[in-house]
């Protein structure tokens, strides 16, 4: 059984985030979900969609730590998120992500972190729609989907935890090396 997560950071509330939200909370994996997102727009959505306990456009406005933290944004943000990310968390947090190729993820971690609280382990759930925004998410959005993990750090709890997160929200999850995945992906796309 899932371990459940006392609170979760969604970064990027758009589609993918949205519908994690709402699977997290329906599944019973996490018992607060807060939101980050750099448009105030998208916040105001989740905000009157009921998805999260706060939002938030700046990292440096929570109070708290999380036991999760799930990046949804595009790729470009990264390295921005991880530097943030570095400089904020102060207990140990467990992070992951939903970007669809793995290497330059990997990368991007590697080049900014410092902080030993920090267990990344990157993680690719094959989902979505042609639409985008809160607006747009739903909880079984993940059910019956493949969810591609590539974990890059000895840490097979780290690994577990993800792994089964995905797993009770509907996905079927494989782990892959990181380099394999963006192959396979790229022959794929």
């Amino acid at each position: 059984m899932i371990k459940k997560f006392n609170s979760v950071l969604i970064i990027g509330m758009g589609l993918i985030g949205s519908s994690i939200s709402r699977a997290l909370i329906e599944n019973h994996v996490a018992n607060k979900v807060y939101g980050l997102d750099s448009d105030d727009n998208v916040i105001k959505k989740c905000k009157d969609l009921n998805l999260l306990i706060q939002g938030e456009t700046n990292l440096k406005n929570f109070d708290l730590q999380f036991d999760l933290v799930i990046i949804c944004t595009p790729l470009s943000m990264y390295e921005k998120i991880f530097f943030n990310l570095d400089n904020f968390v102060s207990k140990p947090t467990l992070v992951t992500d939903v970007g669809s190729t793995k290497m330059c993820t990997i990368s991007d971690y590697n080049k900014i972190k410092t902080n030993t609280n920090i267990s990344f382990v990157p993680s690719h759930p094959i989902a979505g729609l042609e639409k985008s925004g809160p607006e747009f998410g739903f909880s079984k959005l993940f059910d019956n989907r493949y969810c591609i993990v590539t974990p890059f750090q000895q840490n097979d709890k780290a690994v577990n935890t993800i792994s089964e997160m995905w797993k009770s929200i509907g996905m079927t999850v494989e782990i892959m090396d990181a380099e394999r995945h963006d192959r396979v992906l790229a022959m794929t796309s």
